[in-house]
């Protein structure tokens, strides 16, 4: 799964391999200096974060992330701005599929709980979208 969000992110194998070999031993380091949480989200959490990360210092990964359609570059961008458990819940659910019952429990969270935090991500990420698009009308794009 961690490998499925890295490619989401980086839309390169070698990339996406890599950003998942660095994202577990950044975990695994992470859990040796007895950093407490759940496995699942922390894992996530650090693949998003590395995604980000590249995508901020590499213009070209940008630009490849972005490419084929000019709205999925958009929509990658602002899933990286929103929160952590929101990019998370999203990921779970349309990344990977997951049932909320199942999103729940790798949280530990209730299906309400997850359902909310849904909700809002979403919200969220319209809101950054429509500001996305306002910004490109005001400059003529």
């Amino acid at each position: 799964m961690a490998y499925r969000h890295a490619l989401y992110f980086t839309r390169d194998d070698a990339a996406a391999s890599e950003l998942t070999v660095r994202a577990f031993l950044q975990v695994w380091q992470g859990a040796r200096r007895g950093r407490p949480g759940p496995f699942v989200p922390w894992l996530w959490e650090t693949v998003h974060r590395l995604a980000a990360a590249r995508m901020e210092q590499d213009p070209k990964v940008s630009g490849d992330a972005a490419s084929g359609t000019g709205r999925q570059g958009d929509v990658l961008r602002a899933i990286l701005r929103l929160r952590s458990a929101e990019r998370l819940v999203l990921s779970l659910r349309f990344i990977d599929g997951l049932g909320y019952e199942e999103i729940g429990a790798l949280l530990g969270r209730d299906v309400p709980s997850v359902l909310r935090l849904q909700y809002r991500a979403l919200s969220r990420l319209c809101g950054l979208l429509a500001v996305g698009r306002d910004a490109q009308a005001d400059s003529g794009l």
